[in-house]
């Protein structure tokens, strides 16, 4: 018997010496996992006893997923044998967090018991790309440290990485069992310019966490503070000029459903770009603040930004925004809302409540080519309301526009011509669930173009279903059916009643050049169309696509339409 045990135990060893074991190790724990998770591992070689490459591990549970490409790993075994984990090295190409969960119900949140590990645990790290997918996203570079558990608390030492313009280490740690203090510290370093004149300037940036978890009336302190470095900034009277600059200092109780105990920020010439790969260029000035009223609380907010600029060019379009906010029987009220934007007025007001949501809003003299500088200028009068439940986000919309000469704005691009928007009515009822957009009521007229009746479109697959008429100058018809990869039924009928309008309506768009050759100079024609399948594999599902073009005056007509 000892002789079987000892000639086990050196087959053991030298199968996990072997190039082949790791994979198979891997393949093996996937049976191991609670139910709903899955564990898939790709281009695996290496050994258990030193470590080796990993071409692709992907873990998912429900709608949660991570992802690790080129993973190379080195650790030795024996230490495992006394219940530690050291690894010698771990480096991750791209890690991918896929998170489309649900906001989870603040109520159910309760304080960690023990995060406690039954071994000790010693791994440096380097991460070339951190991405962040799904309900929110941002992507980090070149972020690395070296995590501990040493039985008592989980230590993250020497942590750095760089996010958008900035360059932050980081330190924490936290206690593995009651009272479980907290601490949490991140300083960085992010590159900007002076606004007033493109100066280079290196605003440091620090912000720290601080508390304990183990405990439902739990108190976390939040500060956080943005300072230029002064030498770069100062004037003739010693005083900063226009830099960067914030102070956050607020208390948070994490497991009660009104988490936000007290806050107070101010800040000046924010770029929020600078901070935030996926935010707008800003120039914002300001305050906020969030205090205590009996057992309620109370807040505003008060901002400038002096740099408003379109959407599509990576701005802003608010000029200044004013609110006045409070906290009562588990809701949070917007009393007071007031914005300048995209050289109008919005005022709105509106309550949440664990998730579900209303407001309503009244716009004036909104002008679409501040919110987007692709589309004419214009005055845009209207009322929004819309309400989020269990079923979705419900909405409704009534917009009037008018159009009005002005000048093109300042940094559109060369040559560019907006598009003409006409007189803008918009009449919209319906009801969003993503991915799905249902429209039970639709009426829009712009760019001298009608649309009535009901539309419904997936954003992820887009599968699409209407009932709709349609008029343009020189053309009217009628779409009814739906269409999707794999299926689709309905019918079109399109009666051109004077080509020479509908061609010049169609080259205001940016159509390509063969299909703006192709377009009928003169004539009248019907077309009839029905069909049926899907359009995967460009279309080649369509088993049945029955047209038929009757054109009533031939001139260049018949012809172009075959072309298009």
């Amino acid at each position: 018997m000892v002789l079987l045990a000892l000639a086990l135990t050196a087959a053991v060893w030298h199968w996990s010496g072997t190039d082949s074991s790791l994979a198979t190790v891997l393949q093996r724990l996937q049976s191991y996992l609670p139910a709903g998770q899955t564990l898939e591992a790709k281009d695996v070689s290496g050994s258990v006893r030193a470590g080796g490459h990993i071409g692709s591990l992907r873990w998912t549970h429900g709608e949660l997923s991570v992802q690790a490409d080129q993973i190379a790993i080195g650790w030795s075994l024996e230490p495992l044998l006394k219940r530690q984990l050291r690894l010698g090295h771990l480096t991750v190409d791209t890690l991918t967090i896929d998170d489309k969960r649900a906001a989870s119900d603040s109520q159910s949140l309760a304080p960690p018991t023990d995060l406690s590990l039954p071994i000790t645990v010693d791994v440096p790290f380097v991460f070339h790309t951190v991405r962040l997918t799904g309900t929110t996203g941002f992507e980090a570079k070149e972020v690395s440290g070296h995590y501990i558990f040493d039985s008592y608390s989980h230590i993250l030492n020497k942590g750095q990485g760089t996010l958008s313009y900035g360059t932050y280490q980081f330190d924490g740690s936290v206690q593995a069992q009651a009272p479980m203090a907290l601490k949490l510290q991140v300083d960085g370093a992010i590159q900007t310019t002076l606004p007033s004149s493109e100066q280079p300037l290196t605003v440091q940036a620090h912000a720290s966490l601080a508390g304990e978890l183990a405990n439902p009336d739990a108190k976390l302190m939040v500060q956080a503070s943005l300072q230029p470095e002064l030498a770069a900034v100062r004037g003739n009277k010693g005083k900063a000029t226009g830099a960067m600059q914030a102070q956050v200092l607020a208390q948070v109780q994490p497991w009660q459903p009104q988490p936000l105990v007290n806050a107070n920020a101010q800040w000046q010439a924010l770029n929020l770009a600078a901070l935030w790969p996926l935010a707008p260029q800003t120039e914002l000035t300001g305050s906020a603040s969030v205090v205590p009223d009996g057992a309620n609380w109370r807040g505003q907010i008060n901002a400038s930004n002096k740099l408003p600029a379109p959407w599509d060019q990576s701005g802003l379009p608010i000029s200044a925004i004013k609110a006045d906010f409070q906290h009562a029987q588990g809701q949070w009220f917007i009393t007071a809302l007031e914005a300048q934007s995209a050289g109008g007025r919005l005022t709105g007001q509106g309550n949440f409540n664990q998730g579900q949501w209303q407001a309503s809003a009244s716009v004036t003299d909104i002008n679409p080519s501040a919110l987007d500088s692709r589309l004419q200028a214009a005055r845009i009068q209207g009322n929004l309301v819309a309400k989020q439940a269990n079923a979705g986000i419900s909405f409704s919309t009534e917009l009037r526009g008018t159009q009005v000469p002005v000048q093109p704005l300042s940094g559109a691009p060369t040559g560019h011509r907006p598009m003409d928007l006409g007189t803008l009515s918009l009449d919209a009822q319906g009801v969003w669930v993503a991915p799905q957009l249902k429209l039970s009521a639709l009426r829009l007229e712009a760019l001298d173009a009608h649309v009535q009746g009901t539309l419904d479109y997936q954003t992820e697959t887009q599968a699409t279903r209407a009932d709709l008429a349609l008029s343009l100058p020189g053309l009217q018809g009628t779409l009814n059916g739906h269409l999707a990869s794999a299926e689709g039924l309905g019918k079109l009928t399109l009666a051109l009643t004077d080509a020479s309008q509908t061609t010049r309506w169609l080259q205001r768009w940016p159509i390509p050049k063969a299909v703006r050759d192709a377009l009928p100079i003169s004539g009248t024609a019907n077309l009839n169309a029905n069909w049926q399948g899907g359009w995967r594999a460009q279309g080649q599902q369509l088993r049945q696509l029955d047209q038929g073009l009757r054109p009533v005056q031939a001139q260049h007509c018949s012809t172009a339409w075959g072309r298009v």
